[in-house]
């Protein structure tokens, strides 16, 4: 029987998984293995792939990163610090566990991205699943770091409205874990000032298509150091399939 790997989310029009996910399966010599994007528009919808038996694991994007977690019957240390899950095992028995490879994904890219010089203080853009795996790392690095989003979720959580007024200073590091600018929708970019990015700072967006979206041109723009989201990506993959794999050959 043919086994399957695969991808829920909405939208999944932008996604480089099957390409990735592809490539990894012939170096390992795997023909019997395949990746495919399970777009669904409701979480609920999900109940058909668990009860595939085709369908050995699968990789979770937005916007069901925290949704996910009811499905589940077990919960790595990872996923359960992060509190949301990207990455789903189907396990002895049909248990279902639930991992998180953005955080260790993300850290490896950011460390790279940053080459030692990590920055005194961060900014993260949105409050996600994305997000919380962004700030578990900043706290595993000891980066001090502020949350923005649209509404005012909570006290440690500030306002684009907010960030904007002219006496608020942005810190040298912001990662954009919104989906604002990603394909088709590359003319949207979070509404932050960009002329408060200051030259040398560095900003990561996890967006990885297009592969400069417009948040991380207006920030070259300021003389900023940009990164986008693809190597973060091949690593998470790798990683996940570290776990899919434990429980498929």
């Amino acid at each position: 029987m043919s086994k399957k790997v695969g991808l829920i989310g909405y939208p999944l029009s932008h996604s480089y998984s099957p390409m990735i996910w592809q490539k990894l399966f012939e170096q390992e010599g795997l023909t019997e293995f395949s990746y495919e994007l399970f777009e669904i528009s409701d979480i609920r919808q999900v109940l058909r792939l668990l009860d595939d038996e085709s369908v050995i694991g699968f990789n979770v994007t937005i916007p069901y990163k925290r949704e996910i977690l009811n499905y589940l019957q077990e919960l790595t240390p990872e996923a359960q610090g992060v509190g949301a899950v990207n990455t789903v095992v189907k396990a002895t028995g049909g248990k279902l566990i639930g991992h998180n490879t953005d955080a260790v994904a993300f850290e490896c890219s950011l460390l790279n991205f940053l080459s030692g010089k990590v920055p005194a203080d961060a900014m993260i853009l949105g409050t996600g699943g994305s997000a919380a795996a962004v700030k578990y790392v900043f706290e595993k690095q000891s980066i001090p770091y502020i949350s923005v989003s649209r509404s005012k979720k909570s006290t440690n959580v500030f306002t684009y409205e907010e960030i904007n007024l002219s006496a608020f200073e942005y810190p040298k590091l912001i990662v954009n874990t919104t989906p604002l600018g990603m394909y088709p929708n590359v003319h949207e970019h979070p509404p932050i000032d960009f002329k408060k990015i200051k030259p040398k700072s560095y900003c990561f967006d996890l967006i990885y298509n297009p592969e400069k979206t417009l948040f991380l041109q207006k920030c070259e723009n300021q003389n900023a150091f940009v990164h986008n989201g693809l190597e973060m990506l091949h690593l998470q993959a790798r990683k996940a399939w570290e776990f899919i794999s434990k429980h498929s050959l």
